[in-house]
């Protein structure tokens, strides 16, 4: 999605040293590298750095929900990321929430 690739494998670590060494090819970037055992599901939470308020929930497959906030830290607008983009899901104007669902 929007030029980025997701890469998936599996791997199994030994019993006697679980150490992991990852090592990447120049001029290679990610934007997050998640490791999490094979039958499990992951979310993933991100949060301002300055205030502590959730700006993103990552699902087991990577997508986002987006927290979107007015000036006065209250929630503003919820979007949801998917194969297709993003789309607004919900829209709160002056304490009414319109959920677009």
């Amino acid at each position: 999605m929007d030029g980025w690739q997701r890469i998936e494998f599996k791997f199994t670590t030994p019993t006697s040293n679980p150490t992991l060494n990852l090592s990447f090819s120049p001029n290679t970037y990610f934007d997050d590298i998640r490791i999490f055992p094979f039958n499990a599901n992951m979310k993933s939470y991100v949060y301002d750095d300055k205030d502590f308020s959730l700006m993103a929930i990552l699902d087991e497959n990577n997508f986002a929900t987006y927290y979107e906030y007015d000036t006065e830290k209250n929630l503003k607008r919820v979007k949801r990321e998917s194969e297709k983009g993003v789309v607004t899901i919900q829209e709160v104007n002056a304490g009414l929430i319109k959920s677009k669902l």
